[in-house]
């Protein structure tokens, strides 16, 4: 509350003015927002905004349902998120100091539950790898295929998030839900920084259980009852690295907005092990049309350089008359790629 002059300030602002004329008054770019305003004020309500600041009270709501910021509580003081079952083991971490001290990954009981059976799973892959490597040319050849699938999952995470940002809306089939909050980041940007990692993490964690289910079973799986392994060490590390790096990529990505970084993510942002905080924030420029990993970031220059999403865009309208979000928001650039210019940003 430092920008309205402290705490008791900003307290005051709740009581005498509708909430939307400072809700955004602590944006300054990729970080600290409104968010540390409302964290001391109550019940802002949409009604008594419009536009910009209608959608800042909404996404306020969005993040307090979600148990991102402060948790929402009902009778017995328990915390009203969780599903079915598993909802007791939310509580009890709730209520008690030293299982809320070993919570590391947030979130509700059921997103702590699809990561919990991600892991579960890679865990089992990895080790039955390890049992099939013997030799230093199989230490090599496991190498290769962690190094491969790390850059394949960069490249995954860039042709998704071109695919999400320019195609699409809410009422897409399957995606929609995803389509919407890819694109909607582009205006809200800061929020992402709110979500502890399991809320961050679990959708994507679920949506790669499936590739983790087929692997288990033809690997560790296969070994245990059949006695023979149909994917092999490469393959099963190849697997677990790709699932898990995709998890990972959102946590990466989130930290790219984030203002106080810690001191070892920067060092990992600054030698490119992760997603560089400069690369993605020339991603947030408008038309939005570059730079579209968000792992380590590694593929970004190799595909920029060649404007492989400008191509495939051309491709995409050749095909299907459908124009990216990115042609609706710069029609130099759309211009430019249908006569063959393919070097225009924006």
């Amino acid at each position: 509350g430092g920008y309205l002059g402290g705490r008791e300030h900003c307290k005051q602002l709740c009581v005498d003015t509708p909430p939307c004329t400072f809700a955004s008054h602590g944006w300054s770019g990729m970080g600290s927002s409104w968010c540390d305003l409302f964290d001391h004020c109550e019940s802002p309500s949409v009604a008594n905004c419009e536009a910009d600041n209608a959608m800042n009270v909404e996404t306020f709501h969005m993040l307090r349902r979600e148990g991102i910021g402060k948790p929402v509580l009902g009778a017995g003081g328990y915390r009203t998120s969780g599903h079915g079952i598993l909802s007791i083991l939310q509580n009890t971490t709730d209520s008690n100091p030293i299982l809320q001290s070993l919570d590391v990954v947030g979130g509700n009981a059921y997103e702590k539950s699809s990561l919990l059976a991600t892991w579960a799973m890679s865990t089992a892959l990895t080790a039955d790898a390890v049992t099939g490597i013997h030799s230093v040319g199989d230490v090599v050849q496991a190498g290769a295929a962690i190094s491969l699938s790390v850059l394949f999952s960069d490249l995954f995470t860039g042709v998704f998030h071109w695919a999400v940002d320019n195609y699409g809306n809410r009422d897409t089939p399957v995606f929609g839900a995803v389509i919407e909050a890819f694109q909607v980041h582009h205006d809200y940007p800061w929020t992402l920084t709110y979500r502890p990692f399991a809320t961050n993490a679990f959708a994507i964690s679920l949506s790669v259980l499936p590739v983790l289910v087929v692997a288990t079973a033809l690997g560790p799986m296969a070994s245990e009852v059949a006695n023979s392994n149909l994917l092999g060490p490469n393959w099963e590390l190849a697997v677990v690295v790709f699932t898990n790096a995709q998890i990972l990529s959102q946590e990466f990505h989130k930290y790219t907005h984030m203002k106080r970084i810690p001191k070892p993510i920067k060092a990992l942002q600054d030698c490119g092990a992760i997603l560089p905080r400069t690369m993605h924030q020339n991603h947030h420029r408008s038309p939005f049309g570059d730079n579209y990993c968000i792992l380590t970031g590694q593929m970004n220059p190799l595909l920029d350089s060649t404007n492989f999403f400008r191509r495939l865009e051309k491709l995409v309208y050749t095909c299907t008359g459908n124009e990216p979000k990115c042609w609706q928001l710069s029609d130099e650039m759309k211009q430019g790629v249908l006569k063959g210019d393919f070097s225009h940003r924006g």
